[in-house]
């Protein structure tokens, strides 16, 4: 019955990076070797270690020790992380570190929606718990690399690597003593993995993210078959962030790994806004409830006996103007932001349905549909664009697990055919330098220009959404990401030729960058 965690091998420069960091393959626990352990090593909280005396083990921990030599973890919020030389417990670089999470890191990951989980739940985590302390020093250390175009997608840097090992045989002993108890706390396992996700997706290790992501998945779910009685909260801390953002990650994993993914894991998240008000109190209130009725009705919160609600986006859009005209003060740059964003996916979430239809010569796909929906892209790419140049956010290269622009800017490039606007919504993509979660503005920008270089082809002059003609339209577009080749391919059909209507797939390598 026990939780193993287990990804496959990292590449050469990993074991490079571990040389730096002085640590032979040996004594250094990476994802490389990930299992889990049987020695636990003591916490040193007194009066007696809790790792210890939970695997009933006898704590050989000093309990005369002076309060100088507490866990490091414990005075992450006693003392001001701006100026770590306040505190004895960290050396210059951990403060550094933590400096740079809470004014870089965390606003850029948690984004405008997420708050909470990042600089509430996080930050506590790193407090009381070791494998959170260090996954965070880990996180930021990358996190600074990838915003300065340092060894992105390369390997951790010396400390990064000293700490994201540190964290990961932490984590692994706390994963070990959960095995054999069902008392022993555990409100900082997913969000511990969270972060080690984040580390491997901003290396571009996706295929490492990928397996994390699922043994995360399978974790929880012998928890939750051991607390069958207990709802998913009493496993971790009631924060439904947690949730929302591993169903995000899994939406994105199912739609670059196809079936290789698997069975849908379906999380049991306490909804606090499961019906949509006539109105809503506060841009918060209408956030929240915003991300719940998009997990309600995603493929992660789905049973066989939800209700089919279609037109809640538009009951939603309703309730959203009746607060918004009792509203007379003016908004905050954030709040302008949020709105902005569930504006731009109202928009984008009714189109969904529509992207994958039945698809055979008897039967083909009609593209040409799409182009009755070009009032609703222009609309998209204004709001995208205010965004966009509002925040000011196209200047660096930037990291969030956020629900943003690219997913919506993907459907748009691939469906609308005004050449306008899809030219602008590439430009955007580019200047917009952005990861969001599994998706990369890049990747997106490269895919778009392929298809309007595949469906241009031969025309003369191209205006109007209607010169392109149906037998030059691609349809069934879809990015599938081969793990083990470490490529990702751009899958689609079209039709054979202008004079046969019978529709041909086609898969062709695609450029990340």
């Amino acid at each position: 019955d026990s939780i193993i965690v287990q990804v496959d091998r990292q590449d050469a420069s990993i074991e490079a990076g571990r040389k730096e960091a002085g640590l032979c393959p040996q004594e250094s626990v990476g994802l490389s070797d990930m299992q889990v352990f049987r020695r636990v090593k003591c916490d040193e909280r007194r009066p007696h270690c809790r790792r210890c005396t939970s695997t009933g083990r006898k704590c050989d921990y000093d309990s005369s020790l002076s309060p100088q030599s507490v866990t490091r973890a414990t005075s992450v919020t006693q003392s001001p992380v701006s100026n770590p030389r306040l505190s004895p417990c960290l050396d210059e670089q951990e403060g550094r570190a933590l400096d740079f999470f809470r004014s870089v890191t965390l606003p850029q990951v948690a984004g405008t929606n997420h708050r909470d989980f990042w600089g509430k739940l996080i930050l506590q985590g790193a407090h009381f718990d070791e494998a959170t302390y260090h996954a965070l020093l880990a996180l930021s250390s990358v996190h600074e690399n990838y915003v300065t175009g340092k060894d992105v997608g390369a390997r951790l840097d010396a400390f990064a690597l000293k700490q994201y090992n540190m964290a990961i045989r932490d984590h692994l002993d706390v994963l070990t003593v959960l095995s054999r108890s069902d008392e022993v706390e555990r409100p900082f396992i997913l969000p511990c993995s969270i972060i080690f996700i984040c580390i491997e997706l901003m290396q571009n290790h996706f295929k490492s993210a990928i397996l994390l992501l699922r043994n995360t998945f399978t974790a929880l779910s012998m928890l939750q078959a051991r607390d069958k009685e207990k709802s998913l909260d009493h496993i971790k801390t009631g924060s439904t962030d947690q949730e929302l953002l591993l169903s995000r990650l899994q939406f994105q994993a199912r739609a670059l790994v196809g079936p290789k993914w698997g069975h849908t894991y379906r999380l049991r998240p306490i909804i606090a806004h499961a019906e949509i008000p006539p109105s809503f109190s506060s841009v918060g209130e209408a956030k929240d409830c915003f991300h719940s009725q998009t997990y309600i009705h995603g493929p992660s919160g789905k049973t066989k006996d939800s209700p089919e609600k279609p037109d809640w986006p538009s009951r939603y859009k309703t309730a959203l103007d009746a607060y918004l005209s009792s509203h007379t003060s003016p908004l905050s740059l954030k709040d302008n932001h949020r709105l902005r964003l569930i504006e731009i996916h109202l928009l984008t979430i009714p189109l969904v349905p529509k992207l994958n239809g039945p698809n055979s010569s008897s039967n083909p796909v009609d593209e040409m549909h799409w182009d009755q929906y070009t009032s609703t892209f222009s609309k998209i790419l204004d709001l995208v664009a205010s965004t966009i140049y509002d925040l000011d956010t196209h200047l660096a290269p930037s990291f969030s697990l956020d629900f943003g622009i690219i997913g919506p800017l993907g459907i748009l490039t691939s469906r609308c055919r005004d050449p306008s606007l899809r030219r602008k919504a590439i430009h955007l993509l580019r200047i917009y330098n952005r990861q969001e979660g599994m998706w990369h503005s890049s990747l997106t920008a490269n895919v778009a220009e392929r298809l309007v270089k595949i469906e241009e082809a031969g025309l003369v002059e191209v205006e109007h959404c209607t010169d392109i003609p149906l037998a030059a339209r691609v349809s069934e577009v879809r990015l599938h990401h081969d793990l083990d080749q470490q490529h990702v391919m751009l899958c689609y059909s079209r039709q054979q030729s202008a004079m046969e209507s019978v529709r041909i797939h086609v898969q062709e390598k695609i450029a990340y960058w």
